[in-house]
This record gives C-alpha cells, structure tokens and sequence, in this order.
C-alpha cells in the first residue's frame, strides 16, 4: 500500500505533492505571527515592544522559577490583546535539561532517533514523557552532539492554557536561541534575577550549553570551572541578552529564527495540524482521483473525437462522389451485361495461321483444327523434332507436344494460343457449366 501511495504521490503534480506531504512542524512555525518572552517577571511582545507583568505561583510549579501556566497565558492575553494568535513562546533556559552524547557515525537523518533512544540513559531520574530538541546538522560539527529536553506535560499544560484565553500556542523554544546568527560561531550570554546561561552555537548548532544559579557563582570553585569552561569553548562573538531590550534588539533585528532546530511543539498543536492534514489530504487525493480519471478517460475521449471526425469526413467525401458512384454503377452495369460477349476470347484465326505458316515453312500441313484455343495439326516433315522446337519457341504458341508418335516422318501435334483462355472466360461468366 505504502509503495502505491508514493507511486501516486511520485505521479502528481510538484505544487499538489507539497500540498499533500506537509511538515507538521514546519507549518506551525509558519502561522507564528507574535512572538512572547518571558524575562524575570515580565512577558514581553517582541514584534510590538511591549509588555505585562506576570506573578509566578510556586504552589502550582516544582521549581519557583517556573512561571505557571495560567500566568503566563493571562499575561499573554492583556499584551496581545486580540483572539486567535498564532505564538512562539521563548522560556528561560532554567525550563529545559541539556544532554550531550558522543556518537561517532550517526547520519543526519539518525540523529534525532538515535538520541531520542537515549533518554533513559541520558536522563534516568525523569521517569516522565520528555519533548527533544536537537539539530540534526550537527553532524557536520564532529561526533559530540548536544541535545534540549523538557517535560512535555509543561508543553501541554501551556496549550492549554493559552487554549482557555483564545490563543494557539504553536511553538516554545529557549530563548536565547531566539536570536538569529550567521555561520560564525557565537556566544549568546543569557542572565536573569536567578540565573546565568552561556550558549555557544556554530552555524546554528549548539557546541555548549551552560547554565547555573547565580547563587553558586559565590561559590569561588564554582566561578572558577564556569570560566574554564567558556573559555574551552572560544567563540568569535558575543551576545549579551541581560534585559527584555536586548532580546527586542537582537531578535527584532536579526528576526525570530524560524528554524525547526531546538523548537519543542505542543501534542495538541501537531494533532490540529494533523487533522488539517488529513482534510487536506482528502481533498487533495480526491483531485489526484479525478485527474487521473480525466488522464485514463483522454485516450478513449480522444479516440471518440477521432471517430467523429473520420465519420464526417467519410460521409462529406460520400456526399461528392454520388455522381462517380452512379456513373461507376452504370458502367459496372454494362460491363456486367456485355461482358460474355466483349471478353469472349478472340482466337484471330488468321494470325494464327500466318504464324503456322512462318514456323513450318517449307513443309506444309495436311490437317489444321483449332477448337478454344486448343490447336491440332497434322503433317509429313523429315525432322518433326526441329518443327517442334520452333513451336515452342514462338510466343503465340504454348502447352506444344506430340499427340501422337511420329510414323514415317508423320507427325501429330497439339498446342494452345498463349493469349487465349477459355477456362477463365467459363469460370467468370459461366461457373455453373
């Protein structure tokens, strides 16, 4: 069936193929049409610059630097101030784990399968379903791959609650990956009240992810190692994004990346998408249908045409030659009642015998009798041989031979005329007799 479907699929039209094997995710990055973040205690409108305070609940968050949902989706409503919006939500770095894994000869098309195989592993104390987010061109960075997870019960309850207020949330994603880099390779510097994210990304890639509280950086040991660490990983650039200016800055400049890479997607969002899919799809195969029944029904309409034309043409050429057709009757007519006597075989009795005389000469014959074309003669001749040989090599004469043995230099001989037949006249006119 699967086989069928892309034989199809390979058959159709490149813009009616696109329609039909759309990217879930993809399509929900581009009905994005506003752009949140959220910063210390403030949601902030990207695209428009402004900005609402919103109260973070520590009774309904495990962690008190998770904004609840409800809070973050009220906030959402009072900056936007319109239904039906289509949001890229940018959390803080402290809402998302960062693994790395060594993977010497994964594909680009196996990564994200691979490291989602990893999670118990990678992460054995969240017993609970995780959303990833990785590149998969980071295997053209080297074997060392760096991969994003949060809990995708957060995801669901942030649709939901955005859900409540009239909004669709499409996508969420850290924010410092919000910003949109060139090929070099870049440190984005992210710092909060709490605390304190240093991303380093090549080629929109992400080669390290650090992140810690800034309490422990009193700590001087654990100053110290965050130093060394930045510095293991030098980047040509650096971005500080320490207030909401400086996202608005960067990514109003530089425009919201709107690559798939790192971007965690709502099941309820892609379920929509799906849904829409399916209807698209249905559409879509009902037009596949309908014209490949236009394009197996052409060949027979073609030939219908075809025939139609051929049957005029046939009938206008009938019409013109009425006349001959008459004039070709009424000779066949004739022909059909003068033809025993106008093709009665003409046996010109005395060409043949002018010629006899000419071959014989000087003998002379005794006999002659000439019946439908069937000769007999009769003669004396000192070389009956040689007259018989002249007969047969005279085009007037065939079937030439001795109808009798010679005697005493007596000879009997039966021949045809070569242009008459009578057979052939009896068998035209006459086939009864």
């Amino acid at each position: 069936m699967a086989q069928w479907q892309t034989k199809l699929r390979a058959a159709l039209p490149e813009q009616l193929r696109n329609f039909i094997s759309r990217d879930a995710r993809r399509e929900l990055i581009g009905q994005v049409n506003a752009t949140l973040l959220v910063f210390n205690d403030l949601l902030v409108h990207l695209e428009a610059s402004t900005q609402r305070s919103v109260a973070g609940d520590s009774e309904q968050s495990s962690t008190p630097a998770v904004v609840a949902a409800s809070d973050l989706a009220k906030a959402a409503a009072s900056v936007l101030q319109r239904d039906n919006a289509s949001v890229m939500l940018l959390l803080p770095p402290s809402e998302f784990v960062a693994t790395s894994k060594h993977m010497p000869g994964v594909t680009r098309d196996n990564l994200t399968a691979a490291i989602a195989l990893q999670q118990d592993s990678l992460l054995p104390a969240l017993d609970m379903p995780l959303a990833m987010g990785i590149n998969p061109d980071s295997t053209t960075l080297g074997d060392d791959h760096i991969a994003l997870w949060i809990s995708q019960e957060r995801l669901d309850e942030l649709f939901n609650a955005f859900a409540d207020v009239g909004l669709f949330l499409a996508a969420v994603k850290p924010r410092p990956l919000a910003v949109t880099l060139s090929d070099i390779e870049a440190r984005l510097d992210d710092s909060d009240i709490n605390t304190q994210s240093s991303v380093a990304v090549n080629k929109q890639v992400i080669t390290q992810w650090l992140h810690i509280h800034k309490s422990d950086l009193n700590t001087p040991a654990f100053a110290e190692q965050w130093e060394q660490e930045i510095k293991s990983h030098p980047a040509a650039k650096s971005i500080a994004l320490n207030t909401p200016e400086n996202y608005c800055e960067q990514t109003i400049k530089n425009s919201v990346n709107a690559s798939l890479a790192y971007s965690f997607f709502p099941g309820a969002a892609l379920q929509d998408v799906h849904k829409a899919e399916q209807g698209r799809r249905l559409v879509a195969g009902g037009i596949a249908a309908v014209v490949l029944v236009v394009l197996a029904a052409v060949p027979f309409l073609w030939q219908s045409i075809e025939f139609r034309r051929a049957a005029a043409t046939l009938a206008e050429n009938r019409e013109l030659s009425a006349d001959a057709r008459a004039d070709q009757a009424i000779v066949a007519n004739f022909e059909n009642e003068w033809g025993p006597v106008i093709d009665y075989p003409q046996q010109n009795v005395s060409e043949t015998l002018f010629t006899l005389q000419d071959v014989l000469a000087p003998e002379q014959l005794t006999s002659f009798e000439l019946s439908e074309g069937l000769i007999s003669i009769e003669g004396t001749s000192a070389d009956p041989q040689a007259i018989l040989q002249r007969l047969e090599q005279d085009p007037l004469f065939t079937e030439v031979v001795f109808a009798r043995a010679t005697n005493n230099s007596r000879y009997f001989i039966d021949l045809r005329l070569n242009p008459v037949n009578f057979e052939g006249y009896m068998l035209r006119y006459f086939p009864d007799n």
